[in-house]
């Protein structure tokens, strides 16, 4: 019997030795001697004797959300990093672009949502910026195209729309205004300098100016239209007005040149010279026919008046001094001369007139003024002796000055003298004081003259004479 029991422990250590080492094999990677260490990517929670492994410890996988590098312990991956689970010495994988890993021990990263894009290692999403797109899983925004944005978390190319007029978007970028006096149509990715007749304030779509004003290019304000000639009919530049048309000042259109005036279009209106005419809307002046004629501006022709003659096309020409023509007279052939002692006295005269005194007038010529010390009558054909108190310089007669008188004859002031007591001169005539009074020399008016004095007597018209003895 004992070598009965013997040889049965003999077999059951036998097949405890192979069992053992089957084992060892298959579970060399978690069943350790005591003291040792796990392997790479293992870590053991128990003491020895503590585990199912029998003298020994028990390794584990590494959890998930853990690296085991030391063959004991387990460590977290952190934030913005993973593991599935086993991750050993080469630490934890960093979170992939298109997902977050928001914990300390995250096993599985999260899908970046809609609207928002993760980096690589990301431990949050971010939401998607303006003027981008972000659709599920993104790495990165999307910038929208030229000419579009969006609002912050947009998840797709629909979430873009088109830039406002006056602003101007760049690709992935948000909407931008265009600078004061520029614009931008709809959906645009650059800005253009307003053109004349239009304003821009700045961020703000292009406005045409009202009727009536105008501006020059990248204006922010428009002014009225004020040159003569041009108009204004809102939201262009400054306009001229066709041929045949004006302004005064500007405005809001043109109306028709009047009638003797012209019109050549982008001015005021002009007179027509003197000579031609124009009717209603016209562009340039037409001649007066010959025997006709115009002033400036006259709206017609009219016939060339007597002492004029008109050869058409030019303003009236007068007749030579002297001379008078019909109506409608042509050259200055059809000038004729003034009888004898008649004359025009002016260019233009519409008729012959007396010759003036102190003039001569042969006929058919200017007045010729009489020599000094001669004059004569109105109309005269010759010139005859200058009459007392008056003198005669050449020409007309002058009056002496008051209290004197001339001599027939006298060519100058200087030949005037005073006018001798009993007498009183003024204007050219000799007057006597009435009989009973005197005068002084030099008298002037008839208040000049005085009772005849005490023992004299005055018959008038003479000075005061002495009564003779024994007479009073």
């Amino acid at each position: 019997r004992t070598m009965q029991f013997n040889f049965a422990k003999a077999t059951i250590l036998f097949l405890l030795t192979l069992f053992v080492q089957y084992f060892s094999v298959i579970f060399a990677d978690y069943c350790q001697a005591c003291g040792g260490t796990c392997n790479d990517g293992l870590y053991h929670p128990c003491n020895c004797f503590s585990c199912s492994c029998t003298f020994g410890i028990l390794c584990q996988t590494c959890d998930p959300g853990f690296y085991c590098n030391d063959g004991r312990n387990k460590f977290a991956c952190g934030a913005g990093r993973y593991c599935p689970g086993g991750c050993g010495g080469g630490g934890c994988a960093v979170c992939p672009a298109g997902s977050y890993c928001p914990s300390a021990t995250t096993a599985t990263p999260v899908a970046c949502p809609a609207g928002s894009y993760c980096p690589v290692g990301a431990t949050s999403a971010t939401t998607c910026p303006a003027g981008s797109y972000c659709p599920a899983s993104a790495a990165s925004p999307s910038a929208c195209p030229p000419g579009k944005t969006s609002v912050a978390g947009g998840i797709s190319s629909s979430s873009c729309y088109d830039c406002a007029a006056g602003y101007y978007c760049t690709s992935g970028g948000t909407a931008l205004g265009c600078a004061v006096g520029k614009s931008s149509s709809t959906g645009a990715s650059t800005c253009f300098t307003c053109t004349p007749g239009t304003f821009c304030t700045g961020s703000s779509a292009v406005q045409n100016c009202a009727v009536g004003q105008s501006s020059t290019a990248g204006a922010s304000s428009c002014s009225a239209c004020t040159i003569p000639g041009t108009y204004c009919p809102g939201g262009t530049a400054v306009l001229n007005c066709p041929a045949g048309q004006t302004t005064v000042a500007g405005g809001s259109s043109c109306s028709t040149c009047a009638a003797g005036k012209y019109c050549s279009g982008g001015t005021a209106s002009q007179n027509c010279v003197a000579g031609k005419s124009s009717n209603n809307g016209a562009s340039v002046c037409y001649d007066c026919i010959g025997g006709q004629s115009s002033i400036a501006g006259s709206p017609t022709c009219s016939r060339c008046p007597t002492g004029s003659y008109c050869p058409g096309g030019v303003a009236k020409v007068s007749c030579p001094l002297g001379k008078m023509s019909l109506n409608s007279s042509l050259s200055v052939a059809d000038c004729f001369d003034c009888p004898a002692g008649k004359t025009t006295l002016q260019l233009g005269d519409l008729s012959c007139s007396l010759c003036p005194v102190g003039f001569t007038c042969a006929g058919g010529a200017a007045a010729s003024p009489c020599p000094a010390g001669q004059s004569s009558a109105v109309g005269s054909t010759s010139c005859g002796v200058c009459p007392s108190g008056f003198y005669c310089p050449g020409g007309a007669p002058i009056a002496c000055p008051a209290g004197m008188t001339s001599n027939p004859n006298a060519a100058s002031v200087s030949s005037c003298f005073a006018c001798s007591a009993g007498l009183y001169c003024s204007g050219g005539s000799l007057s006597p004081c009435p009989p009973g009074s005197t005068s002084s020399m030099s008298a002037k008016t008839a208040s000049d003259c005085f009772a005849c004095p005490a023992g004299s007597y005055c018959p008038g018209g003479q000075p005061a004479i002495t009564c003779p003895s024994g007479f009073a």
